[in-house]
């Protein structure tokens, strides 16, 4: 059997909050060391070059100027002298004195050259200067190569110096780190730490000690202060609980909480002794399917429950039947609402039953009572609208009678003034003849002037009474018959005055006669009961209407006529108004007078014509 042996590249490394700022602060300090050490060792050595090239600068120049005068005089014994003794320096690899115009004169190479990147080369010229004139002439160079070995050893030297030093420097600095990091932060987080694992495991009592001010002394005033917060919203949280508990316990409406298979996890004693179980225990085991003696929802009631909660978002006056504990059926009220869990399905029903079997049943006799009102009230909107169509013909009848009664006034008016009249007249001429013809005698010339006197009363007394029948007056138009009526209203005793504005009403017999009539009733009902001094008479013409008016200063009187007795007169006046298509309007007030006012128009409707039967 072969092990699995994980590659090194998948190894995670936990470290904790200390292994992390100590790793970083090694990173850190690893990266400032190598770069600070890399500066140094760049510099050292740049000044270690700059002394070779010093050095060599040095040499050559020296040198230059010491190998002129035997140059000049072509000694070269002299120059090699020279040569050879600086070719002891351990740093020198090449001395060359070359002649301007003979070539290399003389030339040292005490040691190997090397490589040219180890070399510091410095060629200078050789000059001779003429004494007196001051001119100098160039005799020829010297080559100067000095090697970089020795300066590259007291690098390296200076290199691992430089390294011991900045590793116990670092060093130090990473375990005073290291310490300072133990002590001022790692013990105060892990006190923290502690403090909030009590925290966490309920003891909210726990006080986070404050140090100094910086981000840990913050973040134990937030922990304290989230404690603290906990404390109360737990207070809050107990006072609530306690508060539904005590609702839940004291509730007149069942409370329960029930899950898919129909079980109750909880239930109130007000639903205990709604559907009479022994106790709350007896009732939770009345689960769907199982070997209680009842139960009260069955499989499809609770899978019909969970369907609306999950459809509707709750359940809101769902009435339903269940029975009690030994069987009795009563009609309940469920609300509910879907309790769901983490992936979003209705897991659980909480809600309230109540018992409503009385409102079910008064609400059944209400709806059974409302369809009998329903039905009676249909009789009697049948009965009002034959009632209604009673007294349209009555209204109708009685247009019909008043147009008859107009008729044979108009007929009687006829026959009075044409016949009985002239027979008065008549017997008048004949009184008149008869004076004449008798002889002469105080006696007969009295009593035949009684007789014509008689006749002529008897003839004034057909007149009013034709008149009063029918005005002779309205065969020469409304306007003439509303004037006769005014004069005939003053000559019995009361002012009346006529006006007559625009131009005069252009109405049939019929209406013009209705018209009069209520002008005429208008003025009686004036002679009766106003006691007034003056009254007035006015038609205007309006242009699609006329107005009637008849107006005194009377007593006046309370213009609700509906609960007035012996009203007929006012009455008769809105019933001729109604037949003409007019409307009638009757402003008055105890004290201040009647107005009486009719607008009729000029053209009658369909439904108007109808009713206008005179």
């Amino acid at each position: 059997m072969t092990s699995r042996v994980k590659s090194p590249i998948r190894v995670r490394w936990r470290l904790g909050l200390h292994g992390q700022m100590m790793l970083a602060l090694f990173v850190m300090v690893s990266i400032v060391g190598g770069i600070g050490g890399y500066t140094l060792i760049a510099h050292e050595e740049k000044v270690y070059l700059a002394a070779v090239q010093g050095e060599t600068s040095r040499i050559s120049g020296i040198l230059s100027l010491a190998v002129a005068p035997a140059l000049w005089n072509v000694d070269k014994s002299s120059i090699d002298a020279l040569l050879n003794s600086l070719a002891a320096n351990p740093e020198v690899l090449e001395l060359t004195v070359t002649a301007a115009n003979t070539g290399i004169v003389s030339s040292v190479k005490p040691r190997p050259a090397g490589l040219p990147t180890d070399q510091v080369v410095q060629v200078t010229a050789i000059y001779h200067v003429r004494q007196g004139s001051g001119q100098s002439e160039r005799l020829g160079e010297l080559r100067v190569v000095m090697s970089k070995d020795p300066a590259r050893v007291q690098v390296r030297r200076a290199h691992k110096t430089l390294f011991v030093i900045l590793f116990c420097v670092l060093a130090g600095l990473y375990f005073a780190t290291f310490h300072l990091l133990q002590w001022l932060v790692l013990r105060p987080i892990a006190r923290l730490s502690l403090d909030v694992d009590r925290i966490a495991s309920g003891d909210l009592n726990v006080k986070c000690p404050v140090g100094a001010n910086d981000e840990l002394a913050v973040f134990a005033t937030r922990v304290n202060a989230m404690a603290s917060n906990l404390r109360a919203t737990m207070g809050l949280l107990r006072a609530s609980e306690e508060k539904y508990r005590c609702i839940f316990e004291n509730a007149s409406e069942g409370i329960f909480l029930l899950n898919r298979r129909g079980r109750f996890l909880d239930v109130n004693p007000a639903m205990v002794r709604l559907f009479d179980y022994p106790s709350a225990g007896r009732l939770k085991e009345a689960s769907v399917g199982g070997d209680a003696p009842a139960h009260l929802f069955s499989a499809a009631q609770v899978s019909e429950l969970f369907a609306k909660a999950a459809t509707n978002q709750g359940i809101v006056g769902l009435e339903m039947p269940l029975r009690k504990l030994h069987g009795e059926r009563i009609w309940v009220e469920l609300n509910a609402r879907a309790v769901r869990n983490a992936s979003g399905t209705v897991e659980l029903l909480e809600g309230m039953i109540a018992d409503v079997t009385v409102q079910r049943h008064a609400r059944i006799r209400l709806l059974r009572n409302r369809e009998s009102l329903a039905r009676e009230v249909a009789e009697r909107r049948r009965a009002e609208a034959d009632l209604l169509d009673s007294k349209h013909q009555l209204q109708q009848l009685a247009a019909h009678m008043e147009s008859i009664r107009e008729d044979e006034r108009k007929q009687i008016a006829m026959t009075i003034h044409d016949e009985l009249g002239q027979l008065l007249t008549a017997l008048k001429i004949n009184l008149a003849l008869f004076g004449r013809r008798i002889p002469a005698s105080e006696q007969h010339a009295v009593k035949i002037a009684e007789m014509t006197e008689l006749v002529d009363r008897t003839l004034r007394i057909v007149r009013d009474v034709a008149s009063n029948l029918r005005p002779a007056a309205l065969n020469y138009g409304l306007a003439s018959a509303l004037e006769w009526l005014a004069s005939e209203f003053s000559r019995h005793g009361m002012p009346c005055r006529f006006l007559l504005a625009g131009e005069e009403p252009r109405l049939d017999d019929a209406r013009a006669t209705a018209v009069f009539r209520v002008a005429q009733e208008a003025l009686t009902n004036v002679a009766r009961h106003a006691n007034a001094t003056r009254a007035e008479l006015r038609i205007v013409d309006l242009g699609a209407a006329y107005e009637l008016t008849v107006e005194d200063d009377g007593q006046g009187f309370e213009t609700d006529i509906k609960h007035r007795r012996n009203s007929y007169g006012l009455l008769g006046m809105q019933e001729r108004a109604r037949a003409l298509g007019a409307t009638i309007e009757i402003d008055s007030a105890v004290g201040n007078g009647t107005i009486v006012r009719v607008v009729l128009p000029k053209t009658l409707n369909i439904s108007q014509q109808s009713h206008q039967t005179w």
